[in-house]
């Protein structure tokens, strides 16, 4: 199935059409379509972004069901928005799996969805996740290959977040979404193993970089508790940041207790 993204020639700003095997501008930028349907726009090779290893580990957790409440408060906050547009543009930047992507999209029939990641594995993983998902490789750093004003709501799910770039991008009555971990996110893991810590002032950090090109909508704080066996605690250290870090073999985990979730979301509109 094609997808009728709005997508932007990253050399040149003009919009890209899809073929079967490829995307092209008007200026005859082309781009060929990967095998697994993804499109890579970044323009150069990126070293950044999630390895397979750390996917597949994000994806046992995510089919684990433990991060169904953040998707419960996803779904509860994009709907009423996503209800105003008859054929919405969904954007989620890191997105990873496309886990979270796609369960926005299965309750918006007309909605599109592009994935955005730096990493190729994930682009693949994320064009299988949903069939109205566009996935595409770039760099969240660099402005993003969308149409300027072509996204009604931009989503950053524990991934960068580029203030400038998401300006560029979002419609004028569209929704930003930033979901960052709380200081308590998994506290008992980092406790035990000695992960890395979560900075206390980063909510306020993410405020002040998007103010004034963004108006804070309201802030939502989340946390819930959850069972915990000893893969399930591997997985959940193995698909974030300590996986580049300080990687912790599978046998030296054993943590079999109960668990908090804990996570900050910012919705924010574009400033007039």
């Amino acid at each position: 199935m094609s997808v009728d993204a709005p997508l932007a020639c990253p050399h040149c700003d003009l919009p890209l059409v899809a073929d079967a095997h490829r995307f092209h501008c008007a200026n005859s930028h082309n781009f060929d379509r990967a095998k697994g349907g993804y499109v890579n726009l970044a323009g150069q090779p990126l070293t950044t972004g999630d390895t397979k290893d750390m996917l597949q580990n994000r994806l046992y957790v995510q089919q684990a069901g433990v991060f169904d409440p953040l998707h419960s408060l996803l779904l509860d906050l994009t709907s009423p928005q996503l209800a105003t547009y008859e054929r919405p543009v969904v954007v989620d930047v890191g997105a990873g799996t496309g886990h979270a992507l796609a369960h926005v999209l299965d309750t918006h029939e007309t909605a599109i969805g592009v994935a955005c990641d730096a990493s190729r594995d994930a682009a693949k993983m994320a064009q299988r996740a949903h069939p109205r998902i566009q996935a595409v490789v770039t760099d969240a750093w660099q402005p993003l290959p969308l149409l300027a004003g072509s996204v009604h709501v931009l989503m950053s799910v524990f991934a960068p977040r580029n203030a400038t770039a998401f300006r560029r991008v979002i419609a004028h009555d569209g929704m930003v979404v930033l979901v960052s971990a709380a200081p308590t996110h998994l506290h008992q893991l980092r406790a035990t193993y000695d992960l890395l810590t979560i900075d206390a002032r980063k909510d306020e950090r993410i405020v002040d970089a998007f103010t004034p090109a963004f108006t804070l909508g309201h802030t939502e704080t989340l946390s819930w508790d959850f069972p915990c066996n000893p893969a399930l605690a591997y997985a959940m250290i193995a698909m974030g940041p300590n996986a580049h870090h300080a990687p912790i073999a599978a046998r030296d985990v054993t943590f079999n207790d109960t668990l908090t979730g804990a996570m900050t979301v910012h919705v924010l509109h574009p400033s007039v």
